[in-house]
C-alpha cells in the first residue's frame, strides 16, 4: 500500500557547514561514520545549524532531537570523524 511504501522510503541529506569545508579533503582521506544522532550531540548540531544560517542554542536543539528520536517516521543522523567528533 501507499502507506507501507512511504514508510519504507528513507530520505536524508548530508550537509557540511561552510566553516568545515577546508576539512573536506581530509575527510575524504579519513573514514567518516554516519550514525543516529543522540541528545548529547545537541551542542555540535546547534553549532553546525548556526553555521548554515539556522541559529539555535543547544537546549533548543536538544528538544528538537528528542522529538525526532520519539518519532517512528523521522531519523536524524550525524557524520562523525575518527575521533567521534560531529562533522556534519
Amino acid at each position: 500500500s501507499y502507506s507501507q511504501a512511504r514508510q519504507s522510503t528513507l530520505r536524508f541529506r548530508i550537509v557540511v557547514a561552510p566553516q568545515k569545508q577546508r576539512q573536506q579533503a581530509e575527510l575524504m582521506r579519513n573514514p567518516v561514520l554516519v550514525r543516529r544522532a543522540t541528545e548529547t550531540d545537541a551542542q555540535s548540531v546547534a553549532q553546525l545549524s548556526g553555521e548554515l544560517g539556522y541559529a539555535a542554542n543547544a537546549e533548543v536543539m536538544r528538544d528538537r532531537i528528542r522529538k525526532v528520536l520519539a518519532s517512528d517516521a523521522d531519523l536524524l543522523i550525524v557524520a562523525v570523524d575518527e575521533t567521534r567528533e560531529v562533522v556534519g
